[in-house]
């Protein structure tokens, strides 16, 4: 062990009051100034980064991306209401169009309609005279002698080939009606196949078939003219949604398209295609001559006319 040095005594101590209180004063003023600068320097200094783990990263990220999934599917709620109420006012305007539209043409469809039948009577009607005019002839004079006394005298006018006709069956038509009273047939080159005008003791009666498609057309007249024309309809705007916008606008895959072999051209089918082509007209008049044929069996009840006028005329 080695012995302590001696220190020398250099008398550097003062026991003067005044010269120790202000060295106890400069040092606690340089005790203050490094807790100062200390404090400064600790203020001055950047902290150090934080540090997370593992788990609170993962945790954070499902927590950011919930977030964000829920504010985007709201706001794709509120894009889709928009839409779909945009579409349901067009819609509801372009139905209210479509109403009066649509009541227009069920009005015009009424007319044509009507001009297409009648068209077809004036096809069909004269095959029927030809094929049954005398026995709706006969019905006609049959319902007349029911109607009238059995006493009177009747006067029928007929064409000259219905007269032929009928002469035959007066008799019997009378008998079957119980009329007594006399019949006289005269005939007129002016009446048409199926015209009849017949006059009686107190009253007559006439059907003339010009005065019957007169009044039929007559109809079809006004009824063409009450039909309102047809509107044009306004062009339709496509409306494109945000799903269809995003399906254009996704590039479409290339198609491989193999090489076409070119058809050898020949003359035979285009020679076979007009002759059809021609022969439709036929075709179509067939299938008109078809249709009325059960029309003509069925009688013209419905489409003769019968007036029965009260003057009296004397035969």
């Amino acid at each position: 062990m080695r012995p302590a040095t001696a220190k020398p005594f250099l008398f550097e101590q003062s026991f003067d009051e005044e010269a120790m209180q202000r060295a106890r004063e400069r040092k606690r003023h340089e005790r203050e100034e490094a807790a100062r600068a200390a404090e400064l320097a600790e203020q001055n200094q950047t902290p150090p980064p934080p540090t997370f783990t593992e788990e609170e990263l993962q945790a954070a990220k499902a927590a950011a991306w919930q977030e964000g999934h829920q504010a985007g599917v709201a706001d794709t709620q509120k894009q889709q209401e928009a839409q779909t109420l945009d579409l349901l006012e067009n819609l509801s305007a372009q139905i209210s169009g479509m109403h009066v539209h649509q009541d227009l043409a069920n009005e015009r469809i009424a007319a044509e309609m009507t001009e297409f039948s009648l068209e077809v009577c004036r096809r069909i009607l004269p095959d029927f005279v030809d094929s049954h005019g005398g026995e709706e002839l006969r019905v006609l004079l049959a319902e007349c002698l029911e109607k009238i006394t059995p006493a009177s005298r009747i006067l029928i006018t007929v064409s000259p080939d219905s007269l032929g006709l009928l002469e035959p069956q007066v008799d019997v038509l009378a008998a079957r009606s119980g009329f007594e009273g006399r019949i006289k047939l005269v005939a007129d080159p002016t009446l048409g196949p199926t015209d009849l005008v017949a006059v009686w003791d107190g009253g007559g009666m006439h059907r003339i078939e010009k005065d019957i498609w007169q009044a039929i057309e007559a109809v079809v007249e006004r009824t063409q003219a009450a039909a309102p024309p047809m509107p044009d309809l306004p062009p339709e705007e496509p409306e494109t949604s945000a799903p269809d916008m995003a399906e254009n606008a996704q590039t479409p895959e290339p198609e491989t398209r193999e090489p076409e072999t070119p058809e050898p051209k020949t003359h035979e089918p285009t020679a076979a295609t007009e002759t059809q082509e021609m022969s439709q007209p036929e075709n179509d008049r067939a299938a008109v001559d078809e249709t009325s044929a059960p029309i003509n069996e069925q009688g013209a009840d419905g489409i003769a006319e019968t007036a029965v006028s009260e003057e009296d005329q004397n035969v």
